[in-house]
């Protein structure tokens, strides 16, 4: 997040160690592991475009094991920015979003013209290597992390 980046840390010093390099879904981990302050969880904020147009709703957060910071927000879109699709997730990037803690929202600064119709989906599984490719890829995110131009 710009230029936040969302820590997660443990909640005490007895939490159980996570395998690191893997992906995890921050819900399968809260018994034991929170998001760092001063970022709140950001889970069931609403996400919108820069103009305040509401997209949908976080479910969850994914995080990478290795570094122990979020690598994608698993959101929930709404029906209307689908045509009436119901029941789409899709994982953003944390690099193509901003949060807005004044207003518990997450903003979306990098959607690609295809938008959100278009964007790979999720069904609420953490993504193999070739669907994250093809999300950072889709969200034109480098390897390293960041949006290009």
């Amino acid at each position: 997040m710009n230029p936040q980046t969302i820590q997660i840390v443990p909640k005490r010093d007895d939490a159980p160690a996570v395998m690191p390099g893997l992906l995890a879904h921050l819900s399968d981990l809260d018994d034991d592991y929170m998001i760092a302050d001063p970022i709140p969880d950001v889970r069931s904020w609403t996400v919108t475009l820069p103009d305040r147009r509401r997209v949908g709703r976080v479910d969850d957060v994914v995080l990478d094991t290795a570094t122990m910071t979020a690598k994608y927000l698993e959101v929930k879109v709404d029906p209307e920015m689908l045509l009436g699709e119901q029941g789409r997730w899709v994982l953003l990037p944390v690099e193509s979003v901003r949060l807005n803690a004044d207003e518990a929202r997450i903003v979306i600064d990098h959607l690609p013209a295809g938008g959100l119709a278009d964007a790979p989906h999720n069904n609420r599984e953490l993504p193999t290597d070739a669907q994250q490719r093809a999300i950072l890829a889709y969200f034109d995110i480098t390897t390293i992390g960041e949006p290009r131009g």
